[in-house]
């Protein structure tokens, strides 16, 4: 009987080659600010409060428990939910999205391609947009609005 076994010469040539480790950090970062989109920018902007001065939405005048979605809709515990989840775990969330990014390119990974790197700078150019923004007047009330 003939021998299965591959040699080891060709054992590396037939393996599978993994995906970059790069995506997990990227779909982080992407999924941290579309939640800030969905549960906080959105609802900003289908009450037309961006008409509004940002003192005047961050000062009370407008209830968000009074406007869409958290006015009675059907949307309302989802919404509210959501955005207090984003509220404590976004910021974390993309802090781990950017380190994992900037790891995967500093350290590299064992075969330094260029799709890993460009993932990767992808995933640290979103987490990184994402936290200069949280530290932006317009996400403070934002914030303040929504926690009103």
């Amino acid at each position: 009987m003939m021998s299965t076994q591959v040699p080891a010469a060709f054992a590396t040539a037939t393996t599978t080659r993994r995906p970059p480790a790069a995506w997990p950090p990227l779909a982080l970062a992407v999924v941290c600010a579309a939640a800030y989109a969905i549960f906080f920018v959105m609802p900003y902007y289908v009450n037309d409060l961006d008409k509004l001065p940002l003192a005047e939405v961050a000062g009370g005048m407008h209830d968000p428990k009074d406007l869409w979605p958290r006015n009675g809709s059907g949307l309302a515990f989802v919404f509210t939910f959501g955005g207090l989840l984003t509220l404590a775990l976004a910021p974390f969330g993309t802090i781990i999205a950017v380190g994992w990014a900037a790891i995967n390119v500093a350290l590299g990974r064992p075969s330094r391609d260029g799709l890993t790197v460009a993932i990767s700078a992808l995933a640290a150019a979103i987490g990184i947009v994402t936290l200069v923004w949280l530290a932006s007047p317009f996400a403070s009330a934002l914030f303040t609005w929504w926690l009103d």
